[in-house]
């Protein structure tokens, strides 16, 4: 689906949670995790949808949660969905830790994600050498996850 701009994106996906058609939708006053600093546009949706926001401190020089951070929100939560994550090599390996760890998390406290992209783009994020035995671990979890989430 090609839409004008990532707030219609937004916007659409949103709204794709709550279809009531689709089994483990959101409902109306579900609570979503967004970063205190965000773009109205991405706060917006959730709004409109009837869900209720709930903003999470970040590191101000990171823009991240952090380790500890993930959790604390995974054993408080259900449900998480991912998007618009950017492609990593060993440059941005702290990035991918950082990712790896929250998986690792989510997987131990069987907490649900939902990808917006599709396996061969997962596998992809990481192209790096450094991290590979751990980024096919997680790539391994992540399956398994989805396996668990469809059923």
């Amino acid at each position: 689906l090609m839409v004008n701009s990532g707030s219609s994106a937004n916007l659409l996906a949103t709204f794709a949670l709550i279809n009531p058609a689709k089994k483990n939708n959101l409902k109306v006053g579900d609570e979503c995790l967004i970063p205190a600093l965000c773009w109205s546009t991405s706060l917006w949706p959730i709004v409109q949808a009837g869900l209720k926001p709930k903003f999470v401190d970040i590191d101000p020089h990171t823009l991240n949660l952090s380790i500890s951070d993930f959790l604390v929100i995974c054993k408080n939560y259900d449900w998480f969905f991912i998007d618009d994550f950017e492609q990593n090599d060993d440059y941005g390996k702290d990035i991918i830790r950082r990712f790896i760890g929250f998986i690792d998390i989510a997987y131990i406290e069987k907490v649900k994600i939902k990808f917006f992209m599709n396996n061969d783009d997962i596998q992809s994020l990481y192209n790096g050498e450094e991290l590979l035995f751990l980024w096919d671990r997680t790539i391994s979890r992540i399956e398994e996850m989805r396996d668990i989430n469809d059923k």
